[in-house]
């Protein structure tokens, strides 16, 4: 398939359908060639055009989806190309559903332990017959970093999902996906959060309007509040670059 990427800001990003998405990620499982997803929202662009690091990380990802409604006006207004937002968690619970059917091995890291473990009781109440290999939590220490990298090893997982927060689980996921020889990789954020039941998603309504982001900041605003000022910046950016090119 033709790789199809625009340019927002100077990162780029995918264009391809959900179904499209869902389908190369499925072939990079069958190939077993590691590879690893990055799910982009304005934070993380604003994030990136500071930290040289991360845009490499961003711009060699083998997938790299909009995961933010920012992104996606961003590519309509500096391209005139509406591209679909697909959200990591979606995704995530898209490759779940597939892990379920075609018996993917799948591994959890991050979050607390607690979290990690009512996300794997979930998702084995919904998926009966996912194959969950191994997990760990999000908070290891200097030796416990030698024990996770072992650990999937030697359960060889053909899905990673890592919610460490960005860009710290970019970051991980790149410097250890080649010699984990994990098919697929990807950063899932607070994903864990929503599957264990600790966080509340965006009624559809709001997922329709591409207000899931003001729906988050209600819901823990102050936390929140650094995001919502980064995506404000990004705004005026995007804004400021139409105007001047």
């Amino acid at each position: 398939m033709r790789r199809k990427r625009v340019d927002v800001l100077g990162i780029p990003v995918d264009t391809y359908t959900p179904e499209q998405i869902l389908n190369i990620s499925k072939m990079y499982i069958k190939e077993k060639k590691p590879s690893y997803i990055v799910a982009l929202n304005a934070e993380k662009i604003m994030t990136a055009l500071k930290d040289k690091e991360l845009k490499k990380i961003i711009t060699n990802a083998d997938l790299i989806i909009p995961d933010g409604i920012g992104v996606c006006w961003a590519a309509k207004l500096l391209h005139n190309i509406n591209i679909d937002r697909i959200a990591g968690i979606d995704l995530m619970e898209n490759l779940l559903k597939e892990a379920n059917k075609e018996k993917y091995k799948i591994f959890l890291f991050g979050a607390k332990q607690k979290v990690n473990e009512l996300v794997i009781k979930n998702t084995k109440q919904k998926h009966s017959k996912i194959k969950i290999c191994g997990n760990f939590h999000g908070y290891p220490n200097k030796t416990e970093e030698k024990k996770i990298i072992n650990l999937i090893e030697k359960s060889k997982p053909d899905i990673l999902f890592v919610a460490l927060g960005a860009p710290k689980q970019e970051k991980w996921i790149h410097g250890n996906f080649k010699i984990l020889k994990v098919p697929l990789s990807i950063g899932v954020g607070g994903s864990f959060d929503v599957l264990a039941g600790r966080v509340k998603r965006a009624p559809k309504k709001y997922q329709e309007l591409g207000l899931e982001w003001l729906y988050r900041f209600f819901q823990m605003p102050i936390c929140r509040l650094s995001r919502t000022l980064l995506k404000i910046e990004f705004g005026v950016k995007v804004l400021f670059h139409k105007i001047s090119t």
